[in-house]
This record gives C-alpha cells, sequence and structure tokens, in this order.
C-alpha cells in the first residue's frame, strides 16, 4: 500500500481550481442545510455569487488553501490576514459533504493556526442556521460566539445577513473578556 493514499495532501489553492472550489462548497452548503432541524430549507440566494468568490480569492494578501486526498479535492478553506492588526478573517472553508466527520476540517484549522502564528486572533462569520458549522467551530476547533447581527445590531457589511454570528479565537492565551 503506497503511502501516500489517505494522507490528506494541502496546497494553494489555484485559478484553475476555483470552479471545483465554487461547486464542492456549494454542495456542502446544500448539505448542511439538509442536516438542519429547524430550518431544513435551503435558499440558492444564500450560496456566495462568483463575484464574491473571485473578490475573496483575488483579495489583497489572501490565502486559499485546497486539501487533496487520493488525487480529489476534499476541502478547501480561504481566509484574510490583516499583518498590520494581527488577525486573520476566515472567508470561506467548507469540508465535502461525504468526507465531513472524518477529522478533516479540525485537520485543516489546525493545520492553519500552527502554519500562521503570527495571527493572535482568528474571525468567521457563520449563520445561525447552520447548526452543524457552528458546532464545528465551537466544539471542536475552539472558536466562541461573540456577537449576533440582527435588527437591533446590524452589520455595517450588507452582505452579512441577519442571524450572522461572528465567531473568534484567541491563540495567544489571551480572550475577548
Amino acid at each position: 500500500m503506497s503511502e501516500e493514499k489517505d494522507k490528506l495532501l494541502l496546497s494553494f489553492l489555484t485559478e484553475d481550481d476555483l470552479n471545483d472550489f465554487k461547486w464542492d462548497m456549494y454542495d456542502a452548503m446544500r448539505y448542511s442545510a439538509i442536516k438542519r432541524k429547524e430550518h431544513p430549507s435551503f435558499d440558492e440566494d444564500d450560496l456566495p455569487s462568483n463575484e464574491n468568490i473571485l473578490q475573496a480569492y483575488y483579495y489583497p494578501e489572501a490565502v486559499a488553501i485546497k486539501v487533496v486526498l487520493n488525487g480529489e479535492m476534499v476541502a478547501s478553506i480561504l481566509f484574510h490576514p490583516q499583518g498590520n492588526h494581527r488577525f486573520a478573517h476566515i472567508v470561506f472553508f467548507y469540508v465535502k459533504s461525504q468526507y465531513q466527520g472524518r477529522g478533516i476540517g479540525k485537520q485543516v484549522i489546525d493545520y492553519v493556526l500552527q502554519s500562521y502564528p503570527d495571527y493572535d486572533c482568528w474571525t468567521s462569520l457563520v449563520h445561525e442556521f447552520d447548526e452543524p458549522l457552528l458546532n464545528f467551530f465551537i466544539n471542536r476547533c475552539g472558536f466562541r460566539g461573540t456577537q449576533v447581527f440582527n435588527e437591533h445590531n446590524p452589520s455595517n457589511d450588507p452582505l452579512t445577513p441577519d442571524g450572522t454570528i461572528m465567531l473568534v479565537k484567541w491563540t495567544d492565551g489571551l480572550t475577548e473578556d
């Protein structure tokens, strides 16, 4: 048996990977919607547009990593480091539906946090209806929910819908308390 079989390989996402990235992420989002108990519906308008994906990918200093298992891209993460502020924001993250629950997502987050130690604070935005992703970030990766955007606390970003939760993970031993 080859040592490369069943080994996760991480490399930078390329422009040639963007179409697969988009459709795999869409599939993971649909799968997550199906797993929801109270809100099983899925609205295609919730999917990031091509324009949003390209803006995130071409954002200055953006880091996009793909995870390959046995020749297949099975996960990806795209984040924006803010070097002057020592924090990074996870814009997109997914594990393909058929690979969820195998520890791949946790390995990816751990790899990113260890590979980018200069960033003390990591953030991500997750909608309150996406219970599987909230559970993953909070219970598996140690993020904390710090803010909920809604009609009483609107976001400055028009692309952030009501019900979105700001998640934060401090990696320098500090907390937001």
